[in-house]
């Protein structure tokens, strides 16, 4: 036999159990077989496996080369089989085809296409292209980047004029999307069937060619339902509780359950008459933002011990991924570094001269942990870099705005962190 599966649905507000979902009735049953509600965190859910013995439809596969194109409002029907209650099913896929239906006009900057989301939760949203090859404020060209996947109807196209709606003047382009048919969810299993049902797949608009075979239970029952008894509760991963810390305060006195406090900078005077004068290192350090949080890796300002200032003389260190600490040779700290710190308090009249390291680690230790984010403005390719990189007749579009369908040499998981990015 096959053992069934089923996804279970949680409501947020209390974590508890609110519905279950048969994703693969099984087959083979010869008693009720026990349901076990699975989770990390959630207690005391129980439900009951309802089996049906009367040969029910328990998969339905889509064909080798039988996805189709074309679709915009697929349609499944299952006939046939012998069955006393035909089983139903829906149709989900992915993009397959952009059509520009009108290129709009007066866009200045690159178009941006944007594909409403799938229907099915899970799904994969499809992301597309486009382009203004003669420089005319026309867009003349529409591609598919990502299909996507989970769309149970064609999802909308909408194109603007850089990363918001008219931002950059241009206006009226249209386009319209089409799907292949690449998955068949069972909504109900039928029952009574002798022979396996066909399966037929239409569409509301001109979409053609997909086909798929449906499977029954042959021997033994399948679970046709799962009533849920007790919803249990917990079954949310626990988030991070608000207000439960208090704010920090200034200096090592206004220190807040966490131990976070903002430190200030004491001036040296005597340096530089007149004038109040600080040295500033940046360091990388870790330090608690939340109860609920382990320590978060910062990077940030800490002012230096000197002859004059001589503060805590706290030996500076660089923390880095593997969770240990690097000494700064020859640096030591007023303090030891804290978020927003040191504040430097600034008075009439009295100029203030700063002086800043920069005592990162060099080299790989060195580079910074965020992963780069092509996509926000002013990101993308720094002076290292040649301009065209995609070897296209656009030399990266002068610096304009660049994101990872562009321009995926600056996105991370295809090359993290390249020096040639900002």
């Amino acid at each position: 036999g096959v053992q069934a599966t089923a996804d279970a649905t949680v409501e947020p507000l209390n974590g508890a159990i609110s519905g279950l979902t048969i994703t693969n009735p099984g087959s083979g049953y010869t008693s009720v077989p026990a349901v076990s509600i699975i989770s990390a965190t959630g207690i005391n859910a129980t439900a009951t496996a309802v089996i049906d013995y009367s040969d029910i439809v328990n998969a339905i596969t889509v064909d080798a080369g039988g996805s189709g194109a074309g679709y915009t409002a697929p349609a499944v029907a299952i006939s046939g089989g012998g069955a006393s209650t035909d089983a139903t099913a829906t149709a989900t896929g992915g993009v397959d085809s952009l059509t520009l239906t009108d290129g709009g006009s007066g866009f200045t900057l690159l178009p941006m296409v944007d594909i409403s989301g799938p229907n099915v939760p899970g799904g994969i949203q499809a992301t597309g292209a486009a382009a203004d090859t003669n420089a005319d404020g026309i867009v003349d060209s529409i591609s598919i980047s990502v299909p996507g996947s989970g769309y149970t109807s064609a999802p909308t196209v909408t194109i603007t004029d850089g990363l918001s709606p008219n931002f950059g003047g241009g206006n009226n382009a249209t386009a319209t999307a089409t799907l292949s048919i690449t998955g068949i969810t069972l909504n109900t299993f039928g029952s009574g069937y002798t022979t396996a049902p066909t399966v037929t797949i239409t569409d509301a608009g001109t979409g053609s060619g997909a086909a798929a075979t449906a499977a029954i239970t042959t021997s033994g029952g399948s679970v046709s339902a799962i009533t849920l008894g007790n919803p249990g509760s917990g079954y949310l991963t626990p988030g991070i509780k608000k207000f439960v810390d208090g704010l920090p305060g200034l200096t090592p006195a206004g220190a807040n359950n966490l131990g976070q406090y903002i430190s200030i900078a004491v001036a040296d005077t005597t340096t530089y008459p007149g004038t109040d004068y600080y040295e500033i290192g940046v360091v990388q350090y870790r330090e608690k933002m939340h109860s609920d949080l382990p320590a978060t890796l910062l990077r940030g300002y800490v002012q230096l011990s000197t002859a004059v200032v001589p503060g805590a003389h706290v030996q500076l260190t660089n923390a880095n991924l593997t969770g240990l600490d690097t000494p700064i040779v020859g640096y030591f700290g007023v303090d030891s570094p804290h978020y927003l710190g040191a504040t430097i308090v600034a008075n009439k009249d009295i100029p203030v001269r700063i002086l800043f390291r920069n005592l990162l680690p060099t080299g790989v230790a060195g580079d910074l942990f965020l992963p780069v984010d092509s996509t926000v403005m002013g990101s993308g390719l720094g002076p290292k870099a040649p301009q065209n990189v995609d070897g296209d007749t656009v030399l990266q579009e002068d610096g304009t705005v660049l994101d990872e369908v562009r321009n995926p040499v600056c996105t991370s998981g295809f090359n993290a962190n390249p020096d040639q990015c900002y």
